[in-house]
């Protein structure tokens, strides 16, 4: 047996997928969308149009009823759709309210 398959035995097994993401949203609290002002807005634009594929970043957006800070690799910056991928998380642009990048 290889390193490989030794390890693949002790992943976690999710066999109602999505599940745990549903509980654990319960347990957030919800807060309201807060609006950047045209300072911000163009400070963030800027900082955004700075970034690249395969930079470390760590940003913070607004997903559903709550903020959350994700740190990964962009893998995917879509301008037609204005979303920034990070990993496999996709963000739109207009939830993110801090970004920057990680050295």
């Amino acid at each position: 047996m290889t390193n490989q398959e030794r390890a693949k035995q002790f992943l976690p097994f999710d066999a109602l997928e999505g599940y745990f993401d549903m509980v654990n949203l319960s347990t957030y609290e919800k807060c309201v969308r807060k609006s950047l002002d045209v300072d911000e807005q163009e400070r963030l634009a800027k900082i955004l149009s700075s970034f690249h594929k395969a930079d470390m970043v760590r940003i913070t957006y607004y997903d559903i009823d709550h903020y959350k800070t994700i740190t990964g690799l962009i893998s995917r910056i879509d301008y037609d759709h204005n979303t920034l991928s990070i990993v496999k998380t996709k963000i739109y642009v207009e939830d993110i309210i801090s970004a920057y990048k990680v050295e």
